[in-house]
C-alpha cells in the first residue's frame, strides 16, 4: 500500500500482480489537481489476507521502486 495522501485506509493504494509488468505488483493514482507535499508519504507492505502489517517476513521484499511523475506549475 502506498499513500501520497494520508495513511487512513481510503488513501492507500493497493499493488496489483500484473503479468504485463513480468510479475511486479504496481498501481497508480492521478493526482491533477491534488496538492501533494512529498516528504509525507507513507510506504505499508501486507500479503494479502494477513491483518497486520508486522507479519512480513524481513527478506519478503528484495527490492522496491517508487517512480513519481510530477510537473511543476
Amino acid at each position: 500500500m502506498v499513500s501520497p495522501l494520508g495513511i487512513a485506509d481510503a488513501d492507500m493504494l493497493t499493488l496489483d500482480f500484473e503479468t504485463e509488468y513480468h510479475g511486479l505488483h504496481n498501481n497508480s493514482k492521478d493526482l491533477t489537481g491534488i496538492e501533494v507535499i512529498l516528504n509525507t508519504w507513507t510506504i505499508k507492505v501486507k500479503e494479502n489476507g494477513v491483518g497486520d502489517f508486522k507479519s512480513l517476513a524481513p527478506d519478503a521484499i528484495g527490492e522496491l521502486f517508487l517512480i513519481i511523475n510530477y510537473a511543476i506549475t
